[in-house]
């Protein structure tokens, strides 16, 4: 999501460095022209267009999204073969696919974790790991307003601390999956890798042989 609408008058997050123009934005309260100096420009009635997530984090957020649903699919066909039966080289050819996801999904993380330190206020660690108490009392008033105890819809822009945590506990299991599925494929092998081994185990067998 890049864009979400607040209109003039509204309460405005905290100021950041001054405007330069953006591509693509959130209209936000008029009080927030001093948001971010990398993207404020006028909109209709009175509002301003801010620009959110950058292009190189919106890229890995659905580079990441494409990673997790192809390492999903062909982990669980790894585990269990469905659908098509693991004949010939289908096995060989779904472990690789799962081998290059994992690579990207690694590249992209990566990508991510430097935005961490050198985005804009939206996408810096600051924004996920709670430095204030009204960071920290913002995942309760979010919760509150998803039960249906709070009815003032709480003015956030970006992520609010809620799925600020839920991002972080994403990244975590991420993590796991990823050191897990390397030790895996360095204790048991991928397919290709057994394949390209056991093909010259048998030409060297057969040389010695001959």
């Amino acid at each position: 999501m890049t864009a979400a609408t607040e209109p003039v008058g509204a309460s405005a997050p905290a100021p950041v460095p001054a405007p330069a123009p953006a591509a693509a934005g959130t209209a936000v309260p008029a009080g927030a022209a001093e948001t971010d100096r990398h993207a404020v420009t006028s909109a209709p009635e009175g509002r301003l267009r801010v620009y959110v997530w950058q292009t190189p984090v919106r890229i890995s957020h659905w580079v990441t999204a494409t990673a997790i649903v192809v390492l999903s699919i062909t982990g669980g066909y790894i585990a269990d073969p469905f659908i098509i039966p693991p004949g010939g080289a289908i096995m060989t050819n779904v472990r690789l696919i799962h081998m290059v996801f994992a690579i990207v999904l690694i590249a992209s993380g990566l990508v991510r974790a430097i935005y961490l330190l050198v985005g804009n206020r939206f996408a810096r660690w600051s924004a996920f790991i709670p430095t204030s108490v009204h960071q920290l009392t913002e995942v309760f008033r979010q919760a509150g307003f998803y039960a249906f105890i709070r009815k003032e819809i709480p003015r956030i822009i970006g992520h609010n601390q809620l799925a600020a945590a839920a991002y972080l506990l994403l990244w975590g299991l991420l993590l796991v999956e990823t050191i897990t599925g390397f030790a895996l494929d360095g204790l048991l092998g991928s397919e290709p890798a057994r394949r390209r081994s056991g093909g010259r185990a048998r030409s060297s067998a057969r040389n010695s042989s001959g």
